[in-house]
């Protein structure tokens, strides 16, 4: 964006304020930081929403703050409805670290989450990986993201044969409930290597693999391709290690 720090400060403490309410007019600076960063927050959530707005009208930061904040907040009810859809029929496979991350923290984030003077902040440490990076993201944005990132391994989950999941977890590690990885990948990786030569395995053939086996199911396809190149370095070595086993 281009306005300076300075330009936003009457924001601020408009912001700030409300947030002290009737009870002092002042704010310590880590407060004021806060708020500070949840109207740049906002601001940019608008820029990214309505790219044009600096350019129709609402080149005030008053204008962009309001209009982020509707965003910040259309996006925390969309996430939610998206969690409590998941919710019912959640596949964990006994898995401690996506269980905790998915039951457990989830609610917290939407207990604790302030749209208003905090947007910007994650809250959880969302410790189950999943295969779409989201560090550049933060708040309601990278929640967000992380929960269609599980929506489309749920679906993935559900495609799958009764118990065939668990039997593949087991092989790979017997303590496969404390495991600290991307279950999705760790299945598909067996199913990857099913009548392939694992020393010529390439991105580009379990891409081809990973539209087959989706069909219609374009988006599972996408999201299952962010690990083509991993798998294929993965099951190489694989093949590699059953060559020359170790005596």
């Amino acid at each position: 964006m281009k306005y300076q720090r300075e330009e936003l400060y009457p924001l601020v403490a408009r912001l700030a304020r409300k947030y002290a309410g009737a009870e002092s007019s002042s704010v310590s600076y880590a407060v004021a930081e806060q708020l500070l960063g949840a109207v740049v927050y906002c601001m940019e959530e608008a820029c990214r929403a309505v790219p044009d707005a600096l350019t129709e009208g609402t080149e005030q930061p008053e204008q962009l703050y309001e209009i982020g904040l509707r965003y910040v907040t259309e996006k925390t009810k969309k996430a939610l409805k998206l969690y409590n859809e998941l919710l019912p029929d959640f596949i964990c496979y006994g898995n401690r670290c996506l269980h905790d991350t998915f039951i457990r923290g989830m609610p917290e984030f939407f207990r604790r989450y302030d749209a208003k003077f905090a947007p910007q902040e994650t809250i959880l440490t969302l410790d189950y990986p999943v295969l779409q990076d989201l560090s550049v993201y933060s708040g309601i944005d990278r929640i967000a993201l992380y929960l269609e990132c599980i929506a489309q391994e749920q679906r993935f989950f559900r495609s799958l044969p009764d118990g065939y999941a668990r039997q593949v977890l087991y092989r790979y590690d017997v303590r496969y409930r404390e495991l600290v990885e991307n279950l999705t990948e760790i299945v598909w990786m067996d199913l990857a290597a099913r009548g392939q030569n694992g020393a010529e395995a390439s991105g580009e053939k379990i891409r081809t693999r990973m539209e087959q086996y989706c069909g219609e199911d374009a988006g599972l396809a996408r999201y299952l391709c962010r690990a083509s190149e991993d798998l294929a370095v993965r099951l190489r070595l694989a093949s590699a290690a059953a060559a020359f086993p170790f005596e």
